[in-house]
Order: structure tokens, then C-alpha cells, then sequence
């Protein structure tokens, strides 16, 4: 084998190497999801949630649905819900669960309860919800992703116990 042999060999193995870790770390879209609720769960000792086959289900259903009817809203299916949109589909799974977790500037510790500005960073941390699914979908126009929580959280009185203030800051 000649000297251009060699180098063929030697490019196609970098290659192939620079693929192959591209994908070994490549999580999946409902594990990269998974993974940050934990992370920001940990935050806020709250313990870790699993991955519910049929919450995901129903969680993707509905963002099917809502990628068709082109606009946000919940689907009171009796469980918690977040929703996320973003009008560029090159989303991670991380991004929706931060941009819930943002809320916490606008929770008031002094007065915890329910508030539209912070509800998705409540779920998010509801120390008695123990798992959840998640769902996506999407299109030309953007991504929508649904996460459902079990059993729900924002319960009126609940707060205190159920969101607890960041042990650490990221």
C-alpha cells in the first residue's frame, strides 16, 4: 500500500472516529428532556423523575395536535402539563425545560402559590411529582414540545412543601 493508501486510511478512521463520538453523544430528544428536569430537580431537592411510556404518548399526541392547529393550549387531560413552542425546529430537549426553569425570576418565595408567569417552573420542581412523559412535534413553522407530569403539581396550599427554594445556582 502506497503512501496515498495510508492517508486514505488515516482520514477515513478520523472520520469515522469524529462520527461515532458525534453520536455516542447525541442523546435523544426525551432523554436530553429527562436529563435537564433531573438536573433543575436536584437544584430544588426534589428527586428524580422517570420516563412514562404512556404519559409520552399522550404527551406526543397532543403536540401533534397543537402543531395542527397552530396554537398553544392545554389539553386537561388530568395530569400536569408544560408546553413549549419555538418558532426554529433545531431545538434540544434542554431548551424547552430552560426556558421553564427561567420562570424562577418571577416566583415570589414570600408568597408561594400559583401564577401563570411561573406555573411551568412549579411543575417543573413539584417535589411530589414523580413521572412524567414528553412528547414533540414538528413542522416548518416550528416545534412544539408537551411534557405531562404524574401526579400533576400546582396545587392551591401545596406550594411550600412542594417547591423548595435552589440549594445551588448553575
Amino acid at each position: 500500500m502506497g503512501v496515498r493508501g495510508i492517508f486514505c486510511l488515516i482520514l477515513l478512521s478520523v472520520v469515522l472516529q469524529k462520527s461515532f463520538q458525534a453520536t455516542l453523544y447525541a442523546l435523544p430528544f426525551e432523554q436530553q428532556v429527562l436529563n435537564a428536569h433531573n438536573y433543575y430537580r436536584a437544584m430544588h431537592n426534589a428527586p428524580p423523575l422517570t420516563l412514562n411510556p404512556k404519559l409520552s404518548q399522550l404527551a406526543s399526541n397532543w403536540a401533534y395536535k397543537l402543531m395542527a392547529k397552530n396554537r398553544m393550549e392545554h389539553s386537561q387531560n388530568g395530569y400536569g402539563e408544560n408546553i413549549y413552542w419555538a418558532s426554529f425546529s433545531k431545538q434540544e430537549g434542554k431548551d424547552a425545560v430552560r426556558a421553564w426553569y427561567n420562570e424562577i425570576s418571577l416566583y415570589n418565595w414570600n408568597y408561594p402559590s400559583f401564577s401563570k408567569q411561573t406555573g411551568h417552573f412549579t411543575q417543573l420542581v413539584w417535589k411530589s411529582s414523580t413521572e412524567f412523559g414528553v412528547g414533540f412535534a414538528k413542522s416548518g413553522n416550528g416545534i412544539f414540545v408537551v411534557c405531562n407530569y404524574n401526579p400533576p403539581g400546582n396545587y392551591k396550599n401545596q406550594f411550600k412543601k412542594n417547591v423548595a427554594h435552589p440549594t445551588y445556582y448553575h
